[in-house]
């Protein structure tokens, strides 16, 4: 089997003209040869058979369609029954029927011949669907009788329902049920007579029409014709037409497909010039390991160097074609194609005419863990609730990359790679004097097997075990240092001198544990060059440093740990400890001058800020004052301070008329007055506001009516750019959810679902297609979901903004404004607290029985404007 790969980026070259003449003709003959309109296309000549075709004879095929609509399992029945010849209704012999039964199919076939029937027709589906991945069987409605040219008859199947073929049991006959696929108009039949001016129904249309209404509009059709005629006949029999798609597509986008490089490259058996393009030269196992090393390939299986220069090609986005005997590896190559694409950040379509070929693939990736990138688009698996079912995985599941190998392992894997490659060429490097390989050598010793050996005692060599040998050459390796000893005797000069056990199984495991200290130790390679830790036994000091590093507390500056002591840091920790004992004994001061708590003395900077914004009166110069205007100055000053003091009365006055805090700073007088001022307001707060709890729930009630709010609006922008307001007393969710669950496949030719399709059409609004409705339901769903939330958190909080909620017209803005009044008065009431029936309640209060005083008005705005004069002197 070959595979091809026509992905990537296409290499530069002079591209050849879509409207090239032989290029559009090579198209039209690819085109032509998917296509049989000839009378041996069953699709147009059907001819019904003993062993591949059942003839319905009742029900009548509306209660056929409705009763597979409603996913029931079908039984067959021979009639007239058993024992009773069956008649040919082609004969014109009347067949006395018996009565029908609820979901069984009868068929004038004997027992006999309907069993066999039955499972030749289930065996064929099933083999070709997992041949090719395409579905062949179907229930055949309507039948379309008619002649050519030649006066020749032919009958014609009209609309094909998929179905298929279920066991049930041992030696029991398989039973039928609607498969997942969509019906279809006769797509063969519909190009054939496209050839005789009529047209058929398109298989959009098959949303909007009955049986009846389908039946009737082929009749219209093809009325003018003479002995044209459309039944309601019923046959289950095996139809293949995936090629008429083909064929379709080529003729839909054939400009597109004339311009595609590849397929001008194959329609003009390469003589364009635009085709040198394609030629490259696909690295040689030599350079493999080089251009493409594996340990940086990000394969996900495994693959030889004939396979990675397959994957190194298809990354560099060449176009070639791999050909090799089953059994080489391909599809795991191609497996490792897609994995590497996708790690590049490309999309990868494969497209196979082999169901099996698709399924190998996407088993290998999935048992690699690459499975939620997949998005399986063949035979059952392209229909929309698959589609939308697998998408929906995919949003959900966030697969986890494996954790990447260290840069200590990738060293280690290219290190052993290399010995490897060295061997394998050591092995083939031919040798002198011989002029031969190792390899080679090898070979020739395994031919002598046939010439003796000398004879030899103890353990034959096929009795050889890996104990025995070590055994052997441990003896060996004693006699041979024994041997000099024995020969030479008492002259050996070593002869009084012991020998020690071998010491290389201790070598061996000190070599071991050295390595693993220094991977251990190579991962902290910085703090032991930072602080000079270059011996094995400074193992146990890195160990100590490490465990600190590991319990060091957040925020610790690292200059803390760098620097040659930690003298200046003592000394500078005293010296902040000193500065804030001097300040908590400065706030302490504070606060015993000043009667009140420091922490609420005015801002020292922000004084200053005011009175510069005020411009304030320059400074009196002494040397150039006068007797008169030192009196008219004085005058002012007396008349200034007779003000500010009946000021500070008044407020003193409205201070203890409304049970607030006394007024100590200018800042106290400022929040006095607005809280005054809130008496005189034409908004006030509620009184459950002017209390902490209430005050926070009403903050809480706002923040949730003001999130509601703002949910109907975003769903209302968006369910409005497809439907009208009437969508919100539609039932769109039941809507929704039946286009969703029921209406698939033949639930399309039902009734529901066009009655449905109406009820969308009436809630769609202008200039939008129903299709595109139906398929944005959801926002109409969420539409009136955000409307029905908003109204229960009416429900819920309205209570507690009182008569400042007025429905979806409050003005949360004023809301805000009238909150913001409250929690100032809440501030500055005395201890904090407003009774419910004390005076500032009373006064604040959007439920107060009396209005303020007019006087009061005119007191706190002189009040303010004498203090706000004073303060800009």
């Amino acid at each position: 089997m070959t595979e091809t790969n026509l992905g990537g980026d296409y290499p530069p070259g002079e591209p050849v003209s879509a409207s090239d003449p032989v290029v559009q003709d090579a198209i039209r003959d690819w085109r032509d040869s998917l296509l049989n309109l000839a009378g041996t296309n069953r699709l147009l000549n059907f001819r019904p058979s003993k062993t591949s075709t059942i003839e319905v004879v009742q029900p009548s095929a509306a209660e056929v369609l409705s009763a597979l609509a409603d996913q029931n399992a079908l039984r067959f029945r021979s009639v007239p029954g058993p024992g009773s010849p069956p008649a040919d209704p082609r004969s014109g012999v009347e067949v006395a029927l018996p009565p029908p039964v609820t979901g069984v199919l009868d068929t004038i076939k004997d027992e006999d011949e309907l069993a066999a029937a039955l499972r030749l027709l289930a065996r064929r589906s099933k083999q070709e669907y997992l041949d090719r991945g395409v579905w062949v069987l179907y229930l055949a409605v309507g039948m379309l009788r008619w002649t050519d040219d030649d006066d020749a008859a032919y009958a014609s199947p009209l609309l094909l329902v998929p179905v298929r073929m279920v066991r049930t049991g041992l030696r029991q006959l398989p039973v039928l049920e609607i498969a997942e696929e969509d019906p279809v108009v006769n797509p063969a039949l519909s190009l054939k007579m496209s050839q005789y001016g009529v047209v058929l129904p398109g298989v959009d249309l098959l949303e909007d029409l009955s049986l009846d209404e389908l039946l009737a509009e082929v009749r219209a059709a093809v009325a003018d014709r003479p002995g044209w005629a459309v039944d309601a006949s019923v046959v289950v029999s095996c139809f293949s037409f995936h090629k008429e798609a083909m064929y379709r597509d080529l003729i839909e986008h054939q400009q597109a497909i004339a311009g595609h490089p590849i397929v001008s490259a194959l329609a003009l058996s390469g003589r364009a010039s635009g085709t040198d393009g394609f030629l490259f030269d696909e690295i040689p196992d030599d350079r493999i390991d080089l251009d493409a090393p594996p340990e940086i390939t990000p394969l996900v299986l495994d693959g030889d160097s004939h396979q990675r220069a397959c994957i190194a090609a298809a990354v560099d986005g060449r176009s070639f074609v791999m050909d090799g005997p089953p059994g080489t590896g391909k599809s795991q190559t191609i497996a490792n194609m897609i994995g590497v694409l996708l790690h590049a950040g490309k999309t990868v379509l494969f497209v196979s005419e082999k169901a099996a070929a698709l399924e190998v693939v996407r088993n290998r990736l999935s048992d690699v863990g690459l499975g939620a990138y997949i998005l399986e688009l063949h035979s059952h698996k392209a229909t929309r609730r698959e589609v939308a079912t697998a998408l929906g995985a995919a949003l959900e599941i966030v697969p986890v990359p494996p954790k990447p190998m260290s840069a200590m392992a990738v060293a280690a894997v290219t290190r052993r790679r290399e010995q490897l490659t060295a061997y394998a060429e050591a092995m083939n490097v031919p040798r002198m004097p011989l002029g031969y390989s190792l390899h080679d050598v090898l070979g020739m010793i395994a031919l002598l097997d046939d010439i003796p050996t000398a004879p030899a005692t103890g353990i034959a060599p096929i009795d050889l075990t890996v104990e025995v040998l070590e055994q052997i050459q441990s003896e060996a390796a004693s006699l041979a240092d024994a041997w000099r000893p024995a020969v030479q005797g008492s002259s050996f000069v070593w002869r009084a001198v012991s020998t020690q056990p071998p010491t290389d199984a201790l070598l061996y495991q000190a070599a071991s544990a050295l390595e693993r200290l220094v991977g251990l130790a190579g991962r902290n390679m910085a703090l032991m060059e930072a602080l000079n830790l270059r011996r094995v036994s400074d193992a146990s000091r890195l160990a100590e440093l490490l465990d600190l590093l590991a319990e060091r507390p957040a925020g610790l500056p690292n200059s803390w740990l760098s620097g040659p002591d930690l003298d200046e840091i003592y000394s500078t920790v005293h010296r902040l400890t000193g500065d804030l004992d001097a300040t908590a004994a400065a706030e302490q001061a504070a606060t015993s001058a000043a009667g009140i708590p420091w922490q609420r003395l005015p801002d020292p900077v922000a004084i200053p800020d005011q009175e510069q914004e005020s411009n304030p009166r320059p400074p009196l110069e002494t040397d150039e004052l006068t007797p008169e205007r030192a009196v008219e100055l004085s005058e002012m000053f007396a008349a200034d301070a007779d003000r500010l003091d009946a000021r500070i009365k008044s407020l003193r006055g409205i201070t203890s008329m409304l049970g607030l805090l006394p007024a100590v700073t200018v800042s106290d007088a400022r929040e006095t007055l607005t809280v005054a001022e809130i008496a005189v307001k034409r908004d006030r707060p509620e009184r459950a506001w002017l209390t902490p709890d209430g005050l926070t729930a009403a903050k809480a009630a706002v923040a949730v009516i003001r999130d509601a709010a703002g949910r109907l609006e975003a769903a209302q922008a968006a369910a409005r750019a497809y439907f009208t307001d009437a969508a919100l007393s539609a039932d769109v969710t039941e809507l929704a959810a039946r286009f969703e669950r029921t209406h698939h496949g033949i639930n399309k030719l039902r009734a529901g679902y066009r009655a449905d399709k109406r009820s969308v059409a009436a809630i769609t609004a202008a200039q939008v297609a129903v299709e595109a409705a139906i398929a944005h339901l959801g926002l109409a769903v969420e539409w009136q979901r955000a409307v029905a939330d908003q109204e229960a958190v009416a429900a819920s909080q309205a209570g507690a903004l009182g008569a400042c909620y007025t429905g979806q017209t409050t003005d949360l803005a004023r809301v805000d404004g009238v909150l913001a009044d409250a929690a100032v008065a809440v501030r500055r009431a005395a201890g904090g607290v407003i009774g419910g029936d004390s005076v500032l309640a009373d006064c604040l209060a959007a439920d107060r029985d009396s209005p303020p005083p007019p006087a009061l008005a005119d007191l706190i705005s002189g009040t303010r404007r004498d203090l706000e004069e004073w303060i800009s002197r």
